[in-house]
């Protein structure tokens, strides 16, 4: 429901793209933990039933992280804000 949340407030509210780009990787980031102990005890919720599955989803989490920071220009926009 979050991640829905924020790209619809991605689409709906682009003023605030580079916010909501930075609050979307933290939030991709924080779950990750989760990611990683699903694997671990192999659990096979939100139909990740396989290993492979669960592996494809941990090692995807990072591009999604960089890619939620990158479309967003947040961490340019942090880059000009420091100079």
């Amino acid at each position: 429901m979050v991640e829905i949340a924020l790209g619809a407030a991605l689409v709906f509210l682009p003023r605030f793209r580079v916010q909501l780009g930075w609050l979307l990787g933290g939030f991709l980031t924080a779950v990750f933990p989760g990611n990683i102990s699903q694997s671990l005890r192999r659990d096979g919720q939100l139909g990740l039933h396989t290993d492979r599955k669960r592996l494809i989803r941990l090692f995807g989490q990072p591009p999604l992280v960089a890619w939620a920071l990158w479309s967003t220009r947040a961490v340019e926009a942090k880059k000009e804000a420091g100079r």
